[in-house]
């Protein structure tokens, strides 16, 4: 590709095309990208805004704006996958930009996976979003000009629809394609190269080499990378100590527009409280944290959630309905609350000789701080949370909250889907009503047992729930 000419030492900078200019150039063509029926051509043009604000960082918070009001509040899936990209690759300005429209858009990326440009690749027939030498912004002047380079839950769950297809009531744009110029031909981007910069880039962060300087382990290396995790960005880690090596995720928090000293403090606690926590059956252990320079935690790999499993046999989601209440009711009785018990939070570790390893509840408590400072839809699934989050005159945050979320996840085990489904206003009525859905209504041949520990589990009110989770772990052990 060729590179951008380097300015006559008299040229004036003055000569780059301005944020407007450049997005007015551009943004047109992406929309309708997006908006296309091929599915290159929309992977192509979401590679095209994510290059754009790689080259221009400071574009990155308005090109996210601009997509958000383009669509109108309700965004296509393809629209919404790029602003998990940009978001992915840019997290702090994007992110501050989202924050500042509804929840419904903020909750929509955050539940989105963004764009694997690798994978897309692969199933492109090694083909690629754009040519070797494309430019795709040319300034007035030749000596400054854009260029494409070469580059590189939470997992969809299962219940949404495929990636390939719009939100049923997305506004579609018009169909037209990005033109060939930005995006390129069948000779493109070398995706191993890509993933080599990513991973590369990872490993030069403040935050990667603060966990580098100060963390319990001997040596970290990134090995995959960066995703969108529960709660922030998550860097797929090797970890070596005392000669033995260990996978690890490291989780990197979001941080609020304001009060970072008062939520890092928060958090750091929480942490505190989960590693403490960690040895009992059904918690997922903590390896390290830390708070500098943002609240950090690295747990053990972990090959999957339950959000992108299948429903199990019947005896494999009690045992993970039985494992998960032991958890929960051993870190009761320490006086913890979870906050934010969800399909996401159910974490699976990798295999290795195990052909179908047992589950843990991670985050222990973290919600509990989320809430305060973040719109707590943005990071918990409403379709799984309890009454009282949607109306005060259900009660506050407590135990008796963990016991229905904990009820909701052992529907999600048995049924295979989510206790309640729809628009946000649809799934909050739906809670709010007298009476719970049971998992035979989905899957029949569930034993009526079970029903009537989800039931009393996910009761409106809460003085008729278990009293607690010991109790609920109780009951489900009375299962045959």
């Amino acid at each position: 590709m060729a590179e951008p000419r380097e300015a006559d030492s008299g040229t004036s900078r003055a000569s780059e095309p301005d944020a407007e200019e450049v997005l007015s150039l551009i943004l047109p063509s992406v929309l309708d990208g997006l908006g296309a029926e091929a599915r290159r051509t929309r992977v192509s043009a979401a590679w095209t805004a994510c290059r754009l604000a790689d080259e221009r960082p400071t574009l990155g918070a308005e090109l996210a704006e601009r997509l958000v009001r383009a669509a109108d509040r309700t965004p296509t899936e393809p629209l919404v996958r790029t602003l998990s990209s940009l978001h992915e690759r840019h997290p702090e300005p994007v992110g501050d930009a989202l924050r500042r429209f509804g929840g419904q858009v903020v909750r929509a990326v955050r539940k989105t996976t963004s764009w694997d440009f690798d994978a897309e690749l692969r199933a492109d027939g090694g083909g690629a979003v754009a040519a070797e030498p494309q430019q795709v912004v040319d300034a007035p002047n030749d000596a400054v000009t854009v260029h494409q380079r070469s580059i590189p839950d939470e997992p969809e769950p299962p219940e949404q629809s495929d990636a390939s297809d719009p939100d049923e009531g997305a506004v579609k744009h018009a169909d037209a394609s990005i033109p060939e110029s930005a995006k390129g031909g069948e000779d493109t981007i070398d995706p191993v190269a890509e993933r080599r910069r990513r991973i590369q880039a990872a490993e030069n962060s403040q935050s990667f080499a603060a966990v580098q300087l100060v963390s319990a382990f001997d040596e970290v290396s990134v090995i995959e990378p960066p995703r969108r995790g529960r709660y922030g960005h998550v860097l797929p880690s090797k970890a070596r100590m005392e000669q033995a090596e260990y996978g690890i995720d490291l989780l990197f928090f979001d941080q609020p527009g304001e009060d970072v000293t008062a939520f890092g403090s928060a958090v750091h606690e929480r942490l505190g409280q989960w590693q403490a926590a960690d040895e009992t059956t059904g918690i997922a252990a903590v390896a390290d944290y830390g708070d500098h320079p943002r609240p950090w935690v690295a747990t053990p790999r972990t090959e999957s959630t339950l959000a992108d499993r299948d429903p199990p046999e019947l005896g494999v989601a009690l045992r993970d309905a039985r494992e998960l209440a032991a958890g929960l009711a051993a870190v009761t009785e320490r006086g913890l609350v979870h906050g934010g018990i969800d399909p996401h939070d159910v974490v699976y570790p990798a295999a290795g000789f195990e052909s179908d390893p047992a589950p843990s509840l991670s985050h222990l408590g973290v919600m509990t701080v989320i809430r305060d400072y973040f719109d707590p839809v943005e990071y918990l699934d409403p379709r799984y949370a309890a009454p009282e989050y949607f109306d005060d005159r259900f009660g506050q945050v407590d135990h008796a909250t963990d016991v229905y979320h904990l009820g909701a996840v052992i529907y999600r085990l048995f049924a295979g889907q989510p206790p309640y489904d729809g628009a946000y206003e649809t799934v909050r009525e739906s809670i709010l009503e007298d009476g719970t859905p049971i998992p035979s209504d989905v899957r029949p041949n569930v034993p009526e047992s079970i029903d009537e520990v989800v039931a009393k589990a996910m009761a409106p009110r809460k003085l008729t729930r278990f009293e607690t989770a010991t109790q609920l772990y109780r009951q489900l052990k009375h299962v045959g």
